[in-house]
Parts: structure tokens; C-alpha cells; sequence
């Protein structure tokens, strides 16, 4: 829903180059999350932020996703 806004808001050429910087902004997150997962057989997105960012990283990312989510 958010792409149409996104190159009405930034014009053609910008708004797919925004759209094109997320996408690979978001291949590269997900690349790293599976990485760091298979090599600490790690089962659950606290434990991976934990292991990858130690315990006030962890804390930061729990925060962050709370105050996003609400």
C-alpha cells in the first residue's frame, strides 16, 4: 500500500530508487538474520539479536521493536 504513496509523494525516478534501497536494505537484513541463526542454532529473533548485538544490543532491539509495534 505504501509504494504508490511513495512515488506520489518523491516523483518517478526517486520513489523507485527509494523502493529499490528498501529492497536491498531488506535482502540484506534477512541475509544476516539466517546467517547468524544456522551458525549459533539459535530458534527464536530474541535469541539472535542477543547473540549477535550481546545483552544491551538485545535490550536496545526489544525497545525499539515495542515502541514500534505500539
Amino acid at each position: 500500500m505504501g509504494l504508490p504513496a511513495c512515488v506520489k509523494k518523491l516523483g518517478m525516478v526517486p520513489g523507485l530508487i527509494a523502493i529499490l534501497l528498501t529492497a536491498l536494505l531488506t535482502e540484506k537484513s534477512i541475509e544476516f538474520m539466517i546467517r547468524f541463526s544456522r551458525a549459533g542454532n539459535l530458534t527464536s529473533y530474541g535469541s539472535l539479536m542477543g547473540d549477535a548485538f550481546g545483552r544491551y544490543g538485545k535490550a536496545l532491539v526489544e525497545i525499539c521493536v515495542v515502541i514500534n509495534n505500539t
